[in-house]
């Protein structure tokens, strides 16, 4: 076997590991080891353990992160504390609890009423005003309290092209 062929496998090989090309990788040293004598029978068995121990790889990492992410959860529910804490408080504490409770949808029905009455030109919201950015910024809060930050992602185009539309309607 050629000696500078070697070693141009290897540090091709190096070269893949490190952009994360490890199967392909570890088949091209072992072909450039061999060259050519490795027979076709030897060369599917090969890939075949390649294919199996990559999967295997990916089983594991996927495993250790569904691992982690219930740990930062368990451990997010011991820090912020349950509903158990302000039972002990009595009437208070069920007030709290029973308020908490009703939080979300009262902001969520709120906001869609305002923005029903928004929409409809019930209320007239002049462009470029104290009351546009606050209505702008009331539906931010809630979209993204109540729904996370994909829904503010996606549904905040289609409110500054409203509020554009309109502004240009005046």
């Amino acid at each position: 076997m050629d000696f500078s062929k070697l070693i141009g496998t290897a540090v091709k090989g190096v070269a893949n590991i490190a952009l994360g090309g490890l199967p392909d990788t570890i088949m091209g040293i072992v072909e450039g080891i061999a060259g050519d004598s490795m027979p076709p029978e030897k060369r599917a068995e090969l890939k075949i353990a390649i294919a199996q121990e990559t999967t295997k790889r990916e089983i594991a990492a996927n495993d250790a992160a569904r691992d982690a992410e219930s740990m930062v959860t368990e451990r997010a529910a011991q820090l912020e504390g349950t509903a158990s804490d302000l039972a002990q408080l009595g009437w208070i504490g069920r007030l709290v609890i029973g308020l908490r409770g009703v939080q979300r949808p009262l902001w969520g029905f709120g906001t869609g009423w305002l923005d029903i009455m928004v929409f409809s030109k019930s209320w007239p919201i002049e462009p470029d005003s104290m009351t546009e950015v606050a209505f702008v910024l009331i539906n931010l809060l809630v979209l993204g309290f109540l729904f996370g930050e994909r829904a503010v992602k996606n549904l905040l185009p289609l409110v500054t092209s409203f509020l554009s539309a309109r502004q240009g309607e005046r």
